[in-house]
């Protein structure tokens, strides 16, 4: 098991073992949605799709990319995500994320949990004050 980050704001989530990716039912990445008072945006289904992801993301000020693959770049969808504040408070849950999952989150230490396959991931990061 293997977690990767590309940078400080972007975080690369990744699953050691090789395996099928689910397949997700396509549904174009909505421009934002609002749950538990956190916004969020997920998606990732193709380049195009992706390129589209990261234009939202910079239009509204999104400040926190989840990106959900095996390490060998199969991306996998359909991954429940719970993020947890420094004190360990679920400030964030998503029964079924796409690929790549960004979110708006005050500035702040954070924990990612992710599971697939029955493998649980976490991950800390820092959302910076600003966006990606």
């Amino acid at each position: 098991m293997k977690i990767l980050v590309s940078c400080i704001t972007t975080s690369l989530l990744a699953f050691g073992a090789a395996g099928a990716v689910h397949a997700a039912i396509y549904a174009p990445p909505q421009i934002m949605i609002e749950k538990a008072n956190v916004h969020y945006i997920t998606g990732g289904i193709g380049k195009n799709e992706v390129a589209q992801l990261r234009q939202l993301a910079r239009k509204h000020d999104f400040n926190v990319q989840l990106t959900f693959a095996w390490n060998t770049g199969n991306f996998l969808a359909d991954i429940p995500v719970t993020i947890t504040d420094a004190h360990g408070n679920p400030v964030f849950t998503l029964e079924k994320s796409d690929p790549v999952l960004m979110v708006l989150l005050p500035a702040g230490r954070y924990t990612a949990t992710a599971t697939y396959d029955g493998t649980m991931m976490k991950h800390t990061f820092e959302a910076p004050a600003h966006g990606i």
